[in-house]
């Protein structure tokens, strides 16, 4: 017999218990599924009793053989059905792990497709928006393009217009060229008369201005004239209107036989080149048009007075001392190294008596030591394309920062002779005259820069204090002159 063959069934059977006992406590999910098997394993339990009790002591059992060996083998299929399901319940209960798992994944995946598609749609509305940003571009671009060429024709046509008139009126410089001409609303009494004039289209120096409105007042036998402007915005009629008079309406351009050129705020001391020049141009086409015999003035107004009061404010105007005249003013570029501070003006159609130049760099700077003012050491610089105005330049710094030629000045009346006594005649008095209309410069600069800098009020008085330096030395020198 061999009814030894149980005993390793009995012990499968422990161990397929503890796995089953693992399983119910791992997976209560799966609880309907252990209750069944459960109820078998009760069954086999007293099926295996039953066969224990029959082989207790190795006693021979009353069943037959064939009997025994059916038991087993009933046994054995249902282990092998406990088998197949252990496994099934495994299998379950890594599927459920995965399902676990892929639904974190897929919930993960489905936030990411979220944030995809929201930023997807940002940067859908964002490329609309550029599409529309560059086509609005492209189309004022297209329009400035039109516009520029249009100006550029319209101006090619005017600088062609501009020279053949030109040369009309070098043939006939008695000729002056306008396209209509208004006087009106004249005001006369015993001390001065007025009259309001409009010039349409009118040539003055080589300059063709679109519109001209001023007034004339004479008074005490001198004619003034008061430029008018439509907006406090526009320089026009003039190219650059005085910082000084930046919110007014009106320039009077007044003078009298005694106020001479005395202050540097003088209006006639801060016009730039091309009004200088144009304010004269005025003044001797008004005393032609004057002369003529079939002028016809509003009444009250006397042609000979009017033209005897110009042609003494041409004469004045004729003796004026020289000033440094210029047309425009930038600020080009700005240095700050340590203790040195520097910024770089850039002067264009510059003036000065019967001598004119295009453009002129130079560099307003200072040095200033701890403890002491920032206009302890001014200085003035002038690179080497400079020398096209001042012809005895010479490179008195080589460094870094180029070839300069620098004029230092210290307090209270200290300057570089050396330097000073190198430079001839001509250069000194322009440098004379770029040093008296500092004050002026730096204003503009501060009107034109105003967000650039917030330290314009010292280099006001840096100008200053050169001037005043230059003033000092001059009077010692004078003094030592008449010793």
């Amino acid at each position: 017999m061999k009814t030894d063959n149980s005993f390793p069934l009995i012990s499968q059977f422990h161990e397929l218990q503890e796995d089953f006992e693992r399983l119910l406590i791992a997976d209560e999910a799966n609880a309907s599924i252990l209750a069944g098997l459960i109820a078998e394993k009760v069954t086999l339990e007293k099926q295996i009793a039953a066969l224990i009790n029959n082989n207790h002591s190795k006693v021979v059992p009353v069943l037959t053989q064939e009997k025994h060996n059916s038991e087993v083998n009933d046994l054995i299929s249902e282990l092998h059905e406990l088998q197949e399901r252990f496994e099934q319940l495994t299998l379950l209960e890594r599927e459920d792990a995965e399902v676990v798992e892929w639904e974190s994944e897929k919930a993960e995946l489905k936030n990411k497709l979220h944030t995809v598609a929201m930023e997807q749609q940002q940067y859908k509305m964002m490329l609309g928006e550029k599409e529309k940003e560059n086509q609005q571009l492209l189309t004022a671009l297209h329009d400035a393009q039109e516009e520029l060429e249009r100006s550029f024709f319209a101006q090619e046509a005017s600088d062609a217009g501009q020279r053949r008139l030109n040369r009309l009126l070098e043939r006939h410089p008695a000729l002056w060229e306008f396209d209509t001409l208004e006087i009106s609303h004249a005001i006369t009494d015993d001390d001065y008369q007025v009259a309001q004039w409009c010039l349409t289209d009118v040539n003055l120096d080589k300059r063709l201005i679109s519109k001209l409105r001023f007034r004339t007042v004479l008074s005490n036998g001198i004619v003034g004239i008061i430029i008018q402007r439509a907006d406090q915005s526009l320089s026009s009629p003039l190219v650059r209107w005085p910082t000084t008079y930046a919110q007014h309406y009106e320039l009077p351009c007044v003078v009298s036989r005694a106020s001479g050129a005395h202050g540097s705020d003088n209006v006639f001391n801060i016009l730039g080149s091309s009004d200088w020049n144009m304010i004269q141009a005025l003044t001797g086409r008004l005393i032609e048009l004057l002369a003529r015999s079939d002028c016809k003035l509003p009444e009250g107004l006397e042609a000979g007075e009017l033209k005897d009061g110009l042609i003494e404010f041409k004469d004045i105007l004729t003796k004026w001392p020289n000033v440094l005249r210029y047309d425009t003013i930038d600020l080009y570029n700005s240095l700050e190294t340590g203790n040195y501070h520097s910024i770089g003006i850039r002067l264009k159609s510059l003036q000065l008596g019967d001598c004119s130049w295009k453009h002129l760099d130079y560099r307003l700077a200072t040095v200033s030591e701890p403890g002491k003012s920032f206009d302890q050491h001014p200085r003035l610089e002038f690179p080497e394309k400079a020398s096209e105005v001042l012809k005895s330049w010479f490179a008195e710094i080589e460094d870094e920062h180029g070839d300069r030629l620098e004029l230092r000045f210290a307090q209270p009346n200290m300057i570089d002779t050396r330097v000073w006594n190198a430079l001839d005649g001509d250069d000194r008095l322009f440098i004379v005259s770029l040093i008296a209309s500092l004050d002026t410069q730096m204003m503009e600069l501060q009107q034109k820069y105003s967000s650039a800098r917030n330290d314009w009020q010292s280099w006001r008085y840096l100008g200053s204090s050169i001037k005043t330096i230059l003033t000092r030395k001059s009077t010692e020198s004078q003094k030592l002159q008449k010793v």
